[in-house]
């Protein structure tokens, strides 16, 4: 005798489907910050700039999925934070040339990330 499969529920299946909505969602938003600050901002030519964008990009991701925020506010913090990092770095090269010793742009973004800690 062939087994009968249980019928989905309506309702499990517009989790299912919300689910992957959302899923597509994350991806493309995770992808539009990664691509605003690689393709747009003056961080981009930094050593490791593409580590510390999919990193940023992952954890405001991450914050969007667990307390539902809206993408225009995910978008503008994570702006707000590259605008912050940008200025950071500013500083951070400013010292050092003030106490003459060169640039190092290899540990720029990170020196800027823990003056903005």
């Amino acid at each position: 005798r062939p087994r009968r499969t249980p019928k989905a529920e309506p309702e499990m299946l517009f989790d299912l489907q919300e689910a992957s909505e959302t899923r597509m969602q994350t991806q493309n938003l995770e992808q539009e910050l990664v691509e605003s600050w690689m393709k747009n901002h003056s961080l981009r030519v930094l050593p490791s700039a593409q580590e510390f964008a999919e990193t940023t990009a992952s954890v405001f991701v991450d914050l969007f999925r667990r307390f539902d925020f809206q993408r225009d506010s995910v978008r503008n913090q994570h702006q707000h934070l590259l605008s912050l990092w940008r200025s950071h770095c500013a500083t951070v090269a400013d010292r050092s040339v003030q106490n003459r010793l060169p640039v190092e742009e290899d540990v720029l973004l990170s020196e800027a990330c823990g003056d903005l800690h």
